[in-house]
């Protein structure tokens, strides 16, 4: 074995630095990035889940957004749910729980 992939050091981060807190979903659609690639590679670009965009208030008190996507419809804009986040270099990266 070579050690951990990419996504088991990312959850095993999570697992220990990741905080817990509720958030609302205010979006739910694709991306301006989604939107760009589709219209450069049109029916080569492989569709993706809807991005969900979930706000919430650090435990600083700050304004800040996550965005998830979940292949499922179960979600609407304006629905309160749990969240997982951690601090990163280029702002916050997280999941709904």
């Amino acid at each position: 074995m070579f050690g951990l992939s990419r996504a088991e050091k990312l959850k095993k981060h999570f697992d220990k630095n990741g905080i817990n807190t509720v958030g609302e979903i205010t979006y739910i659609g694709n991306t301006p990035v989604d939107q760009f690639f589709a219209a450069q590679f049109g029916a080569q670009w492989e569709e993706k889940p809807p991005a969900i965009t979930v706000k919430f208030k650090t435990l600083q008190g700050e304004d800040a957004e996550i965005q998830c996507r979940i292949a499922d419809n179960t979600y609407q804009a304006g629905e309160q749910v749990q969240i997982r986040y951690i601090k990163t270099e280029n702002g916050y990266c997280g999941y709904i729980l």
